[in-house]
């Protein structure tokens, strides 16, 4: 289960990206990379943070800079759901994504603070 918490935020939402890309073929290059990188930022934001955490790194003052980090994918969450279309159905997927948000958010603020529980 403890596995499943680290690699759930690194895997998932790089697939789903992948799939997003993949799908959305009718749009020009701009639009499809914007409604399909939600899930790399995601994957990225849990990356850097466990690499700053796990280096020593950590600091407390750097939480609401990540804290604010985290916006920028559920902008582009919010972007896929409106501009993306291709089948709605693959808009289930983004459940995914904003679980793996809130692992990113939980994990990712303990190892930049250094504070882990």
């Amino acid at each position: 289960m403890t596995l499943l918490i680290f690699i759930f935020p690194v895997v998932v939402p790089a697939l789903i990206g992948i799939c997003y890309f993949l799908q959305s073929r009718d749009l020009a290059k701009t639009p499809r990379i914007a409604v399909s990188i939600a899930g790399p930022l995601i994957s990225f934001l849990y990356l850097a943070s466990l690499a700053i955490g796990l280096r020593g790194y950590g600091n407390a003052k750097f939480t609401q800079v990540f804290s604010a980090s985290l916006i920028v994918p559920c902008i582009f969450i919010l972007y896929t759901l409106i501009k993306y279309k291709g089948p709605k159905k693959i808009h289930t997927l983004q459940v995914f994504n904003v679980l793996a948000l809130i692992d990113t958010y939980f994990v990712g603020t303990m190892a930049i603070a250094d504070n882990w529980l």
